[in-house]
């Protein structure tokens, strides 16, 4: 079966790949978050670099 493959990454104009709110700042905004949700909501599997799994595993799963 051929699946797709979606990426999603914030990266700065000096190449800096991390936390959105440190990259845009206040522009991170609610209706921002929601669609970063609605994003994730049909994806099937989801890979994680280590940092963002344990802020993941953190959170429980809550929106």
């Amino acid at each position: 079966m051929t699946r797709k493959l979606k990426v999603g990454s914030f990266v700065s104009l000096d190449g800096v790949v991390e936390n959105p709110i440190r990259i845009a700042g206040s522009c991170f905004d609610e209706e921002a978050k929601e669609y970063s949700f609605e994003a994730l909501a049909d994806v099937e599997f989801l890979l994680l670099g280590r940092v963002t799994y344990e802020m993941f595993a953190a959170s429980g799963g809550e929106r």
